[in-house]
């Protein structure tokens, strides 16, 4: 969409006659005529004098207003349906009646679990509080809700379907803590289990894992806490399709014994709620969101 000269002016007048403030009465019938089998492009285009489509997309938003047009749905997304499909997972698709207004892209009721996928261009407009407060809105109703950046559904596709089933319980291999041998992991083998199974990555630190014969299925990476005094839980992570029943308390004890001090750790509410740390201490509290952004899709954070 390109902006039109006088765009402040058209943009206020445009409000005004298609009804978008949120102080006018909320009959949406004129609305229905003019968004009738047109995406948000081409409303721009046509209608709002070049106004950005995410706009026109949070007044719609505000006045609980829905389109009468199919979204357009990313590549991204479909393939991530085709896969929710080949493993015969039943879900439902731009579910507005569950947190509404707000639209969960997939609902998944049986497992209470919803996903989103954020594609980086059109939620680089959402405000930072945007993803956090959906994330709370599902949890109200005892929903988990998974959000996938494009980003990581490009470069770790595998990672993040591990991660999906082992939401749901589906696993290609079951194997007991109790079987397996807890010792340190050299640098070279962590970095390349930490690429290959961790959807952050690979991290500087003290390695332990858990193994079974000469196969690591299981790790996590401590060092120096940047939250005072202790050592912090900085990764754990088990093999891609790899449940290890009761693998993290094994590898808190061998962490314990090890360096007997304070251990801090924290959870990524994008894909966990953190529960699994629950029993082995206290809640300290919620971190407010930070920016992110991509570069060569290299992930980069802004504490801001």
């Amino acid at each position: 969409a390109i902006k039109q000269e006088g765009y402040k002016e058209k943009k206020k007048a445009t409000f005004e006659k298609y009804n978008l403030d949120q102080n006018l009465p909320s009959d949406h019938e004129h609305l229905d005529v003019i968004c009738k089998g047109r995406s948000y492009i081409e409303l721009s285009n046509n209608y709002f004098h070049g106004m950005p489509p995410m706009t026109i997309y949070r007044h719609f938003e505000s006045i609980q207003y829905n389109p009468p047009f199919t979204k357009q749905t990313s590549s991204g997304e479909r393939e991530l349906c085709k896969f929710l499909d080949e493993h015969g997972i039943t879900y439902q698709t731009n579910v507005r009646d569950v947190i509404c207004p707000l639209e969960l892209d997939i609902y998944i009721p049986e497992y209470n679990l919803a996903i989103e996928y954020n594609g980086l261009y059109w939620h680089s407009f959402h405000d930072k509080n945007y993803h956090i407060n959906k994330t709370q809105l599902c949890s109200n109703k005892g929903i988990s809700l998974l959000q996938i950046f494009e980003d990581e559904w490009i470069l770790k596709t595998d990672i993040v379907k591990s991660i999906i089933l082992a939401k749901i319980g589906i696993f290609k291999e079951r194997i007991y803590a109790r079987k397996t041998v807890c010792q340190k992991v050299d640098k070279v083998l962590a970095k390349t289990f930490l690429d290959a199974n961790h959807i952050q990555g690979s991290i500087s630190g003290d390695h332990y894992g858990l193994f079974v014969d000469t196969t690591l299925v299981a790790m996590v990476t401590v060092g120096t806490s940047r939250f005072g005094s202790g050592i912090e839980l900085l990764r754990y992570c088990s093999l891609l399709g790899t449940q290890v029943v009761g693998g993290f308390s094994k590898l808190m004890v061998c962490i314990k014994l090890q360096y007997k001090t304070d251990i801090k750790t924290y959870a990524d509410l994008r894909y966990s709620t953190g529960k699994t740390y629950y029993k082995f201490g206290e809640y300290s509290h919620t971190s407010k969101p930070s920016y992110y952004w991509v570069h060569k899709w290299k992930l980069h954070r802004i504490n801001r």
